[in-house]
């Protein structure tokens, strides 16, 4: 199985578990620091070139990737789309964190809030909200999100199988026998070495600042600014347990 990681310039479009048609790939497909891993430019991908199992996409593709992946995917196959959410505030400070962190140093986005402190990023207008209205649908980050942005992103949401990330093992667990019939169970999948390096992708010594801690205009401001995410998080954050 290969790791075919799509880049446009510094940043991630796709991450696909694949096979490839042809051996060897040709020269447009670089070898990273495993055998199995290649980077390819968006510009010079080719998706024939490969058989495709799993396809990440990453936040900068959300909008286009039935463009290009879905066009270009056998009539016949039916994609099973999923995606995990976070709840809004432990993710906006899980990403403040690790953009200031050390961590994130190979990132383009590293370092890029103004703000010393978590506090003052809240306060600040580069805090993030609706982020995943803005990247589904394509939407400039100057225009306001309303009710039909959010009812178009749900209409999206309600063909996926969409999960709270704290569900993240039992959900790709179901996912992959339900999509190759591999009749895994719970404690075998946990225990392959891809599963436990995922789980240790966490940042080091990250900021922690419980919600409650913070002020009441700091909250209210929080809350303002994020109000689509929560009510996209409330909506489907338990949909895999209903």
């Amino acid at each position: 199985i290969l790791n075919i990681i799509v880049k446009k310039g510094e940043h991630i479009l796709y991450r696909m578990a694949c096979s490839a048609k042809n051996r060897p790939l040709s020269d447009k497909y670089k070898r990273g620091l495993t055998a199995e891993t290649f980077f390819v430019d968006y510009d010079d991908f080719n998706i024939d070139d490969l058989n495709l199992y799993f396809v990440e996409i990453c936040a900068r593709s959300f909008g286009s990737y039935k463009d290009y992946i879905y066009k270009n995917l056998p009539r016949n196959l039916k994609p099973y789309e999923f995606m995990f959410l976070r709840e809004p505030y432990g993710r906006t400070l899980s990403l403040f964190s690790y953009l200031q962190s050390p961590q994130s140093a190979h990132e383009p986005s590293h370092g890029v809030c103004d703000s010393n402190t978590f506090i003052e990023h809240l306060n600040s207008p580069q805090l993030q909200g609706s982020w995943l209205i803005h990247n589904l649908l394509n939407v400039p980050d100057p225009e306001i999100i309303t009710q039909d942005h959010y009812e178009q992103t749900c209409n999206i949401l309600d063909d996926m199988l969409v999960s709270d990330i704290s569900d993240v093992d039992d959900v790709i667990v179901k996912i992959f026998n339900e999509c190759y019939n591999l009749g895994l169970d719970r404690k075998s999948f946990l225990n392959k070495k891809i599963t436990r390096n995922l789980r240790s992708n966490t940042t080091k010594d990250k900021l922690e600042y419980p919600f409650e801690s913070l002020d009441e205009e700091t909250k209210n401001h929080f809350l303002n600014q994020t109000k689509w995410d929560y009510k996209i998080y409330n909506k489907y954050a338990n949909i895999s347990q209903k």
